[in-house]
Order: structure tokens, then C-alpha cells, then sequence
């Protein structure tokens, strides 16, 4: 299978989703954390634990629902922080071009002539799916999305093998807070370096 090449055309879609895996992949834990305290005011504002009096309920109860509404907003500012510039810049949404060989893939701008940038399949941090497409982390911040519709029918399957096989890596899917056992989350640790 090396030698065959993906486009991927960028939208305000897919900088979406990428801002969205990457920052729930990186900030799991910040996270459970804060879902698991906006869940502890919650209860305690409503009187269902403990009772606290008039006014902090209802400042426990503001805390609680604001701390889950603002869950991902980190990860939606910096999506439209990336669009917003892309579309002031006039110049489109960018389309990359990866080329996968025996050791790695370099990956360019399309209609760039020049190399591009050279990643070995060793250096790869992690292999992650989501229903967005599949991402292949060089860092623990920073992946590339291989979205189905840069790929022809049935080549998902075989471009996840591929990387599988070369990365000696497994693709793990997303952990969400309370769907996350104790097996998936060990089976994330052991396909991350």
C-alpha cells in the first residue's frame, strides 16, 4: 500500500472537528475533573446533597450548569479563532497532499513542488478514531484528520491497517467521561508513546 497518496480539503468542518478531538484527547483529565465538580455543585445547589443555604445554592447551582455549558469551549474559540483567519486571509481553506512510504509520509500544500514535511511512522504519539474521520498525533497536541470523504470507499480500513502495521500502534477510539472503563482507558495508555 505505500505509495498511494490522500488529498484532504480543509472546511470550517473539519478545523472543527480537529479542534475538538485534539483538545479532548489532550485534556481528558482537566475534563473529568471539571464535569465531575460542576456535577458536586449541581447537587449541592438543588439541596439533593448536603444543604447549603440561600443565596450560595443558587451560586453553587449557577457554577454547576455554567461549568458544563463551557465544557468544550475552549476547543469552539480556537476552531473559530483558525476560520475566521483562514477566511480573512482570502486565500481558501487549505488542501494538504500525504504521500505514504515504507518509513513514514511527507505531506504538502497542493500545488507545492518542494518536499514537504517528512514524518516517520516511529515518531508517531498516538492513532485515534472518531466518527470525524482518523487522526494520526505526531505530538500529543498537534494531528492530522484523514476524514471519509478524502477517502475512496473501503480505504479507511485498509489506511488504518496500514498505519497500524507501520506505527505498531492501534487505532483507540475517544474516551467521554462516564462511557470510559478501566479496559479502554488502559488500552489508550498502551497505544500512546
Amino acid at each position: 500500500m505505500s505509495g498511494f497518496t490522500i488529498e484532504v480539503q480543509h472546511t470550517p468542518e473539519t478545523i472543527s472537528a480537529m479542534s475538538h478531538v485534539q483538545y479532548s484527547a489532550t485534556h481528558g483529565l482537566k475534563k473529568a475533573v471539571q464535569v465531575g465538580t460542576a456535577t458536586v455543585c449541581l447537587l449541592l445547589g438543588t439541596h439533593l446533597l448536603g444543604d447549603i443555604r440561600a443565596p450560595f445554592h443558587y451560586l453553587f447551582s449557577a457554577y454547576g450548569c455554567f461549568a458544563l455549558l463551557f465544557l468544550n469551549l475552549p476547543a469552539r474559540w480556537r476552531a473559530e479563532k483558525i476560520v475566521r483567519g483562514i477566511q480573512a486571509s482570502g486565500r481558501g481553506f487549505p488542501c494538504s497532499v500525504f504521500h505514504f512510504e515504507e518509513a513514514g509520509f511527507r505531506v504538502t500544500a497542493k500545488g507545492f513542488d518542494g518536499p514537504g514535511d517528512f514524518h516517520a511512522y516511529a515518531d508517531c504519539h498516538r492513532l485515534l478514531e472518531h466518527r470525524s474521520g482518523l487522526y494520526y498525533f505526531i505530538s500529543p497536541e498537534a494531528a492530522f484528520l484523514f476524514p471519509p470523504q478524502s477517502l475512496q470507499e473501503g480505504r479507511a480500513a485498509e489506511l488504518k491497517a496500514f498505519l497500524e502495521t507501520r506505527t505498531g500502534l492501534r487505532f483507540t477510539r475517544l474516551q467521554r467521561g462516564l462511557t470510559a472503563s478501566l479496559r479502554s482507558l488502559l488500552h489508550t495508555r498502551r497505544n500512546t508513546r
